[in-house]
């Protein structure tokens, strides 16, 4: 059974929300990161450079159930991103 992506979009939004992300810990356990929280670019994408950190202010989703990350009022794909301190 094909699910709408806007029907799975608005059933995960019960779970988490456009201000936090659920991450999976090495200790086996889920936990909440609320934004702002800061990410290392992987790769030089739009005005953004490798190596910098930048801040993640909210978290969307698209139809395609790709995750995105709003930088500086722009959307970026989490994939170009990794957790910084």
């Amino acid at each position: 059974m094909k699910v709408n992506p806007q029907t799975y979009i608005n059933q995960l939004f019960t779970v988490v929300d456009t201000s936090s992300i659920l991450v999976y810990t090495s200790e086996g356990s889920f936990k909440r990161i609320h934004c702002p929280f800061n990410v290392m670019v992987l790769n030089d994408i739009g005005e953004l450079k490798k190596g910098h950190i930048r801040p993640v202010n909210a978290v969307k989703m698209n139809l395609e159930l790709i995750e995105v990350y709003i930088i500086s009022g722009k959307a970026y794909y989490y994939y170009h991103f990794i957790l910084s301190k």
